[in-house]
């Protein structure tokens, strides 16, 4: 059908056979096999490619999404098929920015403030729940934060069509037992919303290469205001370090009793051999330890 809307208008262009899915099958170009379950629409436009997944009603025009991003596809012309390699998404445009303000009204209470922009592959996972009621939309953000005691007060969501989408949220909420006693000390957690969980590393033997399908980028950015009776007893944190897989960095400012926590994390895509596994969980838990530091408060 949209095929014939182009027709129309004079624009050519060409469907286009693809394996739809979150793994990637490779196509086997050396067996003539039906290797397919999606068709999707691909139109040439002068030296670019536009690609047009049809099927959605939600996508903007050029988004195709993790299904069929980034693999071998057939694509159908006058003159025979062809295999052309769909777009892929980069961890420079898939992107979690969260910026948060968080003004501690007590040791028991917080008011909270969260804007996230979701992009890329991320604003793929965010469409389903931008298409829920505002009930259905209040249980997936409250599944979201479970690890948090909290109230959800107001939510919003804000849908941007451009060639890589985003979708922002926002959300004010109140937080109780935001700190926590710990002997003569009160101590929180700077990390509240972004959060890597620890990896198992008991596999004694592994024997699939370990495949990263998409790289992307997560930023947050928090400012803490304590009352007036509140004083952070630290001095500033901090901490960076790399890997094949990838890269992450945290750190602190503290003044008096305001705190800005900036974190950043950024996962690289690519296919790493089965031997590197003890180093991916590694990493992986490295992160877990820094995503879980606590911060020291006193009371004037």
């Amino acid at each position: 059908y949209m095929k014939a809307i182009l027709k129309a208008v004079n624009i050519d262009s060409h469907i286009t056979l693809v394996n739809a899915g979150r793994d990637k099958a490779r196509m086997i170009t050396e067996f003539p096999a039906n290797q397919f379950n999606h068709a999707i629409l691909c139109v040439p436009v002068n030296t670019d490619t536009l690609w047009l997944e049809c099927t959605s009603q939600q996508f903007p025009a050029g988004f195709i999404g993790s299904l069929t991003d980034d693999r071998d596809v057939l694509v159908i012309t006058e003159n025979g098929g062809h295999v052309r390699r769909t777009k892929s998404y980069g961890s420079d445009e898939n992107l979690q920015v969260r910026k948060c303000e968080i003004k501690v009204l007590s040791e028991e209470s917080a008011e909270v403030s969260i804007s996230t922009q979701h992009q890329g592959i991320f604003y793929d996972e965010m469409q389903r729940i931008l298409n829920l009621d505002d009930i259905d939309k209040k249980k997936e953000i409250e599944q979201k934060f479970k690890s948090l005691n909290f109230k959800l007060e107001t939510f919003q969501f804000t849908d941007k069509h451009s060639p890589v989408p985003e979708i922002c949220e926002k959300i004010e909420m109140n937080m109780n037992n935001l700190i926590n006693t710990a002997g003569e000390f009160l101590i929180f957690a700077p990390n509240q919303f972004t959060k890597q969980e620890p990896l198992a590393r008991n596999i004694k033997k592994r024997n699939s290469d370990i495949w990263i399908n998409h790289g992307y980028t997560q930023t947050d950015t928090v400012n803490y205001v304590l009352p007036d009776n509140l004083i952070f007893h630290e001095t500033s944190l901090n901490n960076s370090f790399k890997s094949i897989f990838g890269e992450y960095f945290f750190k602190t400012e503290i003044l008096d009793n305001k705190l800005l926590y900036i974190r950043k994390f950024k996962l690289s895509k690519g296919v790493y051999p089965k031997n590197s596994y003890a180093e991916f969980v590694d990493f992986f838990n490295q992160i877990a330890k820094n995503d879980n530091i606590k911060i020291r408060v006193n009371r004037k």
